[in-house]
């Protein structure tokens, strides 16, 4: 149950804010047939290495190994997370790579072209990260 007695989330927490952006590795489990929801999108966009359950039809963007980790079993999870906290470097890649795709394909407005557009609309071709340029993160780069 969430604030008020209702389910679901009303409101954004500041502490939720604050472990998200402090955490180098973030573990996300969703409920069974309730898959891609806010949470795996938001951690990724916080820039942590981002570790999902396994995903039948991840959002756009978002690939096993090289934007997030998915496992699919408890052994697999403790396997991955003993080998990227020791793998820092390796797990950056991937945690840069998933905020880039986050912040570039999976914004609020982004939602909202797809159903008034029928496609994402906003998204920026400037490789040269221009400061001038009005998108926080460059959709040209957000695969690599």
């Amino acid at each position: 149950q969430g604030s008020g007695g209702q389910k679901g989330r009303r409101q954004v927490h500041e502490s939720y804010v604050d472990a998200l952006l402090d955490s180098k590795i973030v573990v996300v489990t969703q409920r069974d047939s309730w898959e891609d929801h806010w949470r795996l999108l938001e951690a990724m966009s916080c820039g942590a290495l981002v570790v999902s359950d396994l995903m039948i039809a991840p959002p756009r963007g978002v690939e096993n190994g090289t934007s997030v980790l998915f496992f699919s079993s408890p052994g697999q999870l403790e396997r991955l997370l003993e080998y990227y906290l020791q793998h820092s470097d390796e797990a950056q890649v991937i945690a840069r790579t998933g905020r880039r795709v986050a912040m570039s394909q999976h914004r609020a407005w982004h939602r909202m072209e797809e159903i008034v557009l029928g496609q994402v609309k906003s998204t920026c071709g400037n490789v040269s990260n221009d400061p001038l340029c009005p998108w926080a993160v460059h959709a040209a780069t957000s695969t690599g």
